[in-house]
């Protein structure tokens, strides 16, 4: 009789530990819901939030820059320009011409947040157009805040990625203008120094 009651035991101890029979309470379901929620949370780059900022659903933060309203755009259409209906605000295109118009308005800082934040929604989305467009503009932005190895950088990221891109000529253009930029402080030196220059 002892050795049945051992069993019973054991059966019953077995059973309270199944997945099916554990009290979860709600005092211990929050905390592990919000500590493998976080872990999650890494890629999102939580530690660069500030306030005042949101995340977009796609996870990129969108810099804290008034958008203007998208221009309306004149396009070439059998043989005459047409107006075309301007992009909507908030989608890929939309975003891209408001960021533009920052760029024209001399807005430098704040257009370059805004291309690349544009340019990481792209490339998630695998937009190659707008993303080809966003570094290069980006690149731009970079060159006009005089911040040259930036602004080299996107250029070769630019090239490296889209080749044959619409770009291709201003982009080898502003890298060249930038090494010779860097290179003024060599020639200086060198046309101090005879002894350099062989």
């Amino acid at each position: 009789m002892n050795h049945k009651r051992m069993d019973a035991a054991v059966n019953h101890s077995n059973a309270a530990f199944t997945p099916r029979s554990f009290p979860l309470s709600p005092c211990l379901l929050v905390p592990l819901s919000l500590l493998f929620l976080s872990a999650g949370c890494q890629s999102m780059e939580m530690s660069k939030w500030k306030p005042g900022e949101y995340l977009s659903i796609d996870g990129w933060k969108k810099p804290s820059v008034d958008l203007p309203k998208p221009p309306q755009e004149a396009v070439f259409r059998a043989g005459h320009w047409e107006q075309a209906e301007p992009p909507q605000a908030g989608t890929l295109a939309g975003d891209l011409a408001s960021a533009r118009v920052l760029f024209k308005e001399g807005k430098h800082q704040d257009a370059a947040a805004v291309f690349e934040w544009i340019g990481n929604r792209a490339e998630k989305r695998k937009d190659a157009e707008i993303h080809e467009q966003c570094l290069y503009w980006h690149g731009e932005c970079l060159h006009a805040l005089r911040e040259w190895p930036a602004a080299r950088d996107k250029y070769h990221e630019l090239l490296k990625l889209y080749p044959s891109s619409q770009y291709r000529n201003e982009a080898v253009q502003r890298q060249f203008e930038i090494a010779k930029f860097w290179l003024n402080d060599t020639r200086e030196d060198m046309t101090k120094d005879p002894e350099a220059k062989s």
